[in-house]
């Protein structure tokens, strides 16, 4: 949930003139998907043990600030322009 929050407010975020928007809906769709794809098999993973639900939460968090990382730094590039 908080990712697929980080990516909705990114595109509220960055809906303006200046950004190609056609292939920033793509790619922010592409992308939603494999998330939620990805996040159903590491739940099933991560009622196994213990173990595999800290490797869940780690991932999740780590996910979070790649996005979060790519989505203001793809928004800062496309500003200068």
């Amino acid at each position: 949930i908080i990712i697929l929050t980080s990516i909705i407010s990114f595109c509220l975020i960055s809906n303006n003139e200046k950004i190609n928007l056609r292939k920033l809906k793509i790619f922010i769709y592409t992308l939603s998907v494999g998330i939620l794809i990805a996040n159903q098999v590491l739940i099933n993973f991560s009622g196994n043990s213990l173990i595999h639900t800290y490797v869940y939460i780690f991932s999740l968090l780590l996910l979070f600030f790649i996005i979060n990382f790519i989505f203001f730094k793809f928004l800062k590039i496309e500003t200068l322009k």
